[in-house]
């Protein structure tokens, strides 16, 4: 039996199917309207996307989706993170893609390795900062993004990191910071925001050849449950229902300095 040719949603009583891209253009009293009817769909056969959809698989593919424990306000929040606002912030997407399906972007980037816990990271003194100074818990699957990777291009050219240079320019010159805490600003960087929130820069330092080089670190994680903030409050809710994996990062940057 194919799951969608024969569903009938006993809330419209129809047989009509919502897709992702629909309920991304509803308005809001369209989704009010549907919500319950959504709701029904949701438990019985998911929220394909319409290629799924028009193709009769039965099986929903890549992008925002139905999974267990999530309501349509759910749903609705996971359109918008995941599609709706890729074009204008991919990292912020991407990150939140990682979370939510098993690090199905990271798999598809070159740049990127996927680790299966903390015990993944081979410098014993990285992987000690990262325990016992971030306190990444050991069992955590995480990413390692190249100095190649967008994320780390990103990073490199941020005003973060040309401001802690800046600020910080003799003392890594002699390699006297083991690491920095940066603090990220949602209005100056938004998709740096909403990607780490912040991270820590850990060995950083400019060699004799006035390279600046540093690992990023970040606990991808939502920690607050009492946030006013919606992003942040919608990705408390899935962690803790267990719908959204926490995962660490650690970023290769490596940037040439004008001498």
């Amino acid at each position: 039996m194919n799951r969608f040719k024969d569903f009938f949603n006993k809330v419209s009583q129809s047989k009509k199917i919502f897709s992702r891209e629909e309920i991304k253009n509803m308005t809001s009293d369209e989704f009010r309207k549907n919500e319950k009817a959504i709701d029904y769909q949701m438990e019985n056969i998911g929220v394909p996307s319409s290629f799924d959809l028009n193709r009769n698989i039965g099986t929903v593919t890549g992008g925002a989706s139905y999974v267990d424990g999530m309501n349509a306000g759910d749903v609705l929040q996971s359109v918008l993170y995941e599609d709706v606002i890729n074009p204008i912030f991919p990292m912020t997407s991407k990150s939140i893609r990682n979370g939510m399906h098993d690090m199905s972007e990271a798999k598809k980037d070159k740049n990127a390795t996927i680790l299966k816990d903390l015990n993944s990271i081979n410098d014993k003194k990285l992987f000690d900062f990262m325990k016992d100074t971030t306190k990444i818990p050991v069992n955590t699957q995480g990413i390692r993004y190249n100095n190649s990777s967008s994320t780390a291009k990103k990073l490199a050219n941020s005003s973060y990191i040309k401001n802690f240079i800046k600020d910080n320019y003799d003392e890594l010159k002699n390699s006297n910071i083991e690491s920095a805490l940066i603090k990220t600003n949602k209005l100056k960087s938004p998709d740096i925001w909403g990607t780490f929130g912040s991270f820590t820069l850990y060995n950083p330092r400019i060699d004799k050849n006035n390279n600046f080089s540093a690992q990023a670190v970040d606990y991808y994680n939502f920690s607050d449950s009492k946030s006013t903030n919606m992003p942040n409050k919608w990705g408390y809710g899935l962690q803790e229902k267990g719908i959204l994996q926490n995962y660490y990062t650690v970023t290769d940057i490596f940037k040439k300095l004008k001498k």
